[in-house]
């Protein structure tokens, strides 16, 4: 899942809509509003993964699409973070913090070494894996009304849905590229920008991982 130029875009509208990752890292910040505008981790990864997406795509270089899909690895490592340290001891907490971010630390290393894609891709994909099973395993591990159950996996269904459709956008974007570009040319603006997938994609991946930030912490008692 890393970001690869799709061609010329009309309007810069691809890396514009790369700061809503941004402004939904800072709309909803953290779990309880009473704590003011400071962001808890699962923020701060969606901001940092917004801002290392942006600057990669207005360089457009080799190295900084490191930071891009480092980012990824963060906020992955925070999903995890968020899931795996609900209903768990102190003690516990702490190892499972370490423990990952020990992990998000050699596998990003590992990455910039290597500068191998498949081993961004499988790292990344294992983290969202068992942030998906952890999340389902606490939905229905504890003793909840299924009125608050039904309620957890709608949360879930439409996060993982807003993912889901994003993600065939961005394979339609990557497959119809040239197609699609020569559309937007003869559109022109303002209708050209709902063509441009790839600008929806960054949309929808920062509101479904929003979602999905929004729902561990309705998980977290």
């Amino acid at each position: 899942m890393v970001s690869l130029p799709t061609g010329r875009h009309i309007g810069y509208l691809p890396e514009l809509t790369l700061l809503s990752s941004v402004w939904f890292a800072l709309r909803y910040p953290n779990r309880e509003p009473s704590k003011g505008r400071g962001l808890d981790s699962m923020s701060v990864a969606l901001l940092v993964l917004g801002i290392n997406s942006f600057i990669f795509h207005a360089t457009m270089k080799h190295t900084t699409q490191y930071c891009d899909e480092i980012g990824m690895l963060i906020l992955g490592g925070s999903l995890l973070q968020g899931v795996y340290t609900i209903n768990q001891s102190p003690t516990v907490v702490k190892v499972m913090n370490m423990t990952i971010y020990a992990a998000v630390g050699v596998l990003s290393a590992l990455y910039v070494r290597t500068g191998n894609i498949l081993h961004h891709v499988y790292s990344f994909n294992t983290m969202i894996g068992l942030v998906g099973v952890r999340t389902i395993y606490l939905i229905f591990s504890r003793n909840r009304s299924a009125h608050e159950r039904n309620s957890l996996l709608k949360h879930y269904g439409k996060a993982v849905g807003i993912l889901v459709v994003a993600y065939l956008l961005w394979q339609v974007d990557l497959e119809k590229c040239f197609e699609l570009r020569k559309i937007r040319e003869a559109l022109g603006l303002p209708l050209a920008w709902i063509l441009e997938l790839h600008g929806w994609w960054h949309v929808l991946t920062a509101l479904g991982a929003s979602e999905y930030i929004r729902l561990i912490r309705a998980m977290n008692p």
